[in-house]
């Protein structure tokens, strides 16, 4: 392997009105359907995956939050169903035509987005694995030695690092990994560490290293400690690839026929109403 390419997704929130879903077959043969945003969303999802295709991968990370989860802070609203077998099994379904034969790293998500008693992702992963190649799930965070290349990378989901000025957290972590070097008690430097959770995209580098924060698959959400920076924490919709060899690693984005990056934002909570 002299070149990897990894296709890095991760944010899916399936279960979510404003997130992914695939219509659902109940036990009792009812279909559970998703939303006008979930609709959209899905077009979308089919489409970065039709470019991954075409640019081609070998590996699929899965950086987390892959369901949605039960929101119980609001009462269980918001969801096509708070089911969470159900939110588990349309993931793997979503994801199973493109892990097919693939070498598959999964990280868990924010534990909110998890069940009481069971790790949603981890969950996703289990159904997963008779169709890939291998699959991992490393829990929080994993350092990998990316094989046929002398690149390792460091995933995990990542955590809040505050609504505004968040390449000045990244720059902070990177910081950290270098001193980690510098007082040898990292065996091997990291190269890239790569997270999620923000429904963003942010790239950050120094001569040494760089840290990637990669979009997701929902739309936004009224939730009271970003209402007060609506507009700057409206997300990313849509995910990358990573392009990985010796000479370095460069992070690929797809873009629209109109040159545009990643996919259009809807409005969905947020959509003008008349007064």
């Amino acid at each position: 392997m002299g070149t990897r390419r990894v296709a890095v997704v991760g944010d899916m929130h399936v279960g979510s009105s404003v997130g992914l879903w695939d219509t659902f077959i109940t036990p009792e043969g009812e279909p559970v359907v998703g939303t006008d945003a979930t609709k959209i969303l899905g077009e979308y999802w089919e489409d970065y995956w039709e470019w991954a295709r075409d640019v081609g991968y070998d590996t699929v990370f899965l950086m987390g939050d892959l369901c949605q989860g039960s929101n119980r802070k609001d009462a269980g609203r918001n969801l096509v169903t708070s089911n969470l077998d159900w939110q588990t099994a349309v993931a793997a379904e979503m994801l199973q035509p493109h892990v097919m034969g693939k070498i598959v790293h999964s990280v868990s998500g924010s534990a909110y987005h998890q069940g009481f008693e069971t790790v949603l992702d981890e969950g996703v992963s289990r159904l997963l694995e008779p169709s890939c190649k291998s699959i991992n799930h490393w829990g929080e965070m994993v350092n990998l030695e990316m094989e046929g290349t002398s690149k390792v990378l460091q995933l995990t989901h990542g955590a809040g690092s505050g609504t505004m000025y968040r390449e000045s957290a990244m720059g902070r972590r990177i910081l950290n990994i270098a001193i980690g070097v510098g007082n040898q008690k990292l065996a091997r430097d990291i190269d890239l560490i790569v997270e999620a959770h923000l429904h963003a995209y942010h790239y950050v580098e120094d001569e040494q290293r760089g840290f990637l924060i990669n979009p997701g698959w929902m739309l936004s959400f009224p939730w009271k400690p970003i209402i007060k920076s609506y507009g700057r924490t409206l997300p990313t919709i849509g995910a990358t690839v990573l392009e990985i060899d010796n000479r370095g690693i460069r992070v690929l984005i797809p873009h629209r026929n109109n040159g545009g990056r990643f996919y259009p934002y809807v409005p969905y909570y947020d959509e003008m109403r008349g007064g």
